[in-house]
């Protein structure tokens, strides 16, 4: 029964490898699928694959561009607007083609993704020698590097469900999955249907009064509104307050963008503090001050 959890203790344990001597491409990953010498970040991939019994799912290749239509063929390519998961096969492009590949060990909201590579280095993304940790940027579409997509592969000790519900329950996106994430993390006990009632609203009411530092009873009046004081969330504010606040636009149907509640106000969540604003006539500057709370804990 192979997870992606296995995929990525593999890789992790490869930190640090380097081909020997520098700068030849020989390095036992290349070794193993029998093209030494040639440049092997996909080989390093297919190697771990391997190793942990992976190999159906993942893959085995040499080349980033077959790799990429792998996945695009058994319908498991995530396009990079959605959501990564760890264990998902990231694709980098220059300008249009696929010339590097990871794992994916975490996503950082919507701004980067951690990975486990092979082949590279800080001053050389693809072809730089070593296995590494890396933090990579979502980069712009067609520029010289750039994530283009994610291959996410049929692991078999976990179903695809699952992993997609795991995944939602940490950066919920619905309000189903924000009662899930609610009744995960602070155990509210509450009915996963998708119904934004005054018993949703209290539980995340409350936990924003925790964050605040008042008591915590479920309703925003005026002593909730005197503790928020002149907090300001706004583009680039983080935290467990921005994520509470994200989750309360998502209930009442706000958009925060396509990496959900992530804890991260960004120029989606900004845009949906706009459309709060617009909608409730307070004044549209696209932060999260004590009036808007107000209204939007209310």
């Amino acid at each position: 029964m192979t997870t992606a959890r296995d995929l990525l203790s593999i890789a992790a344990s490869q930190i640090g490898v380097k081909e020997n001597p520098a700068n030849s491409n020989k390095v036992k990953y290349a070794e193993w699928y029998g093209m030494n010498g040639q440049p092997w970040c996909d080989m390093f991939v297919s190697w771990c694959a391997y190793q942990a019994g992976a190999q159906n799912a993942v893959g085995k290749f040499a080349y980033c561009p077959y790799h990429a239509d792998f996945f695009k063929k058994a319908d498991r390519w995530i396009n990079r607007e959605d959501k990564p998961q760890p264990g998902d096969i990231v694709f980098f492009a220059n300008k249009k083609t696929a010339c590097h590949v990871g794992i994916v060990e975490t996503r950082n909201g919507s701004s980067s993704v951690t990975t486990i590579e092979g082949n590279t280095a800080v001053d050389d993304d693809a072809n730089g020698g070593q296995v590494m940790r890396r933090t990579r940027p979502y980069g712009t579409i067609g520029s010289s590097w750039y994530i283009m997509g994610f291959g996410r592969p049929a692991y078999d000790g976990i179903s695809t469900s699952q992993t997609e519900e795991k995944q939602a329950d940490m950066t919920p996106d619905t309000t189903v999955e924000v009662q899930m994430y609610l009744n995960k993390t602070y155990g509210a006990s509450l009915a996963a249907d998708g119904i934004f009632g005054p018993k949703t609203r209290a539980s995340i009411v409350t936990q924003v009064q925790r964050s605040i530092g008042t008591i915590a009873d479920g309703m925003f009046g005026p002593n909730s509104k005197a503790a928020w004081g002149s907090k300001v969330l706004h583009n680039g504010s983080r935290g467990n307050l921005a994520k509470l606040s994200q989750m309360m636009l998502v209930c009442r149907n706000y958009d925060v963008g396509p990496c959900g509640c992530d804890g991260e106000i960004g120029v989606d969540t900004t845009s949906g503090i706009r459309s709060f604003q617009y909608s409730n006539k307070l004044a549209i500057d696209g932060e999260l001050g004590r009036e808007t709370a107000a209204e939007l804990f209310g």
